[in-house]
């Protein structure tokens, strides 16, 4: 929402007051060397999709009551990323994709014109085109 790079094609104009609307998918490769390194422990893979989704959505809204400042969808996109692979040594690359999904603050006017201003609490969802936010993080093992 600030800082990014602008071009011919850019309109929104850079702002720290934007809502960050998306809808994540995550895909992850783990580094298992052979069969007989996957565990065997009964639901491992389970409990490590939980973990992984927990470290997701507590990287995306930060501590409960405060949150945290994102400047842009590719930003937090990458701090999630970034955050699995800090966590989770056996995880080796990580796939996110989080389309950017406006929603654009209603400025609403009565009958005689006067614009009535809603300090930004309703939003209207667009259907305009959108951004395909993806991005694939991998750690480098080393052979040696």
């Amino acid at each position: 929402f600030e800082g990014f790079v602008r071009d011919k094609y850019t309109i929104l104009p850079e702002t720290r007051e934007r809502m960050l609307a998306t809808e994540v998918t995550a895909t992850w490769i783990y580094s298992f060397e052979s069969l007989s390194s996957i565990p065997s422990k009964p639901l491992q893979f389970t409990e490590r999709y939980l973990d992984v989704k927990k470290v997701l959505v507590d990287t995306f809204f930060g501590p409960p009551k405060e949150g945290v400042y994102s400047p842009s969808v590719q930003r937090t996109l990458y701090q999630m990323a970034e955050a699995i692979l800090a966590r989770f040594p056996d995880v080796s690359s990580i796939q996110l994709k989080m389309p950017n999904i406006h929603f654009l603050p209603v400025n609403l006017s009565t009958k005689d014109n006067l614009i009535v201003k809603f300090e930004d609490d309703v939003y209207l969802p667009t259907d305009e085109p959108h951004g395909s936010i993806e991005a694939s993080l991998s750690r480098i093992r080393s052979k040696i």
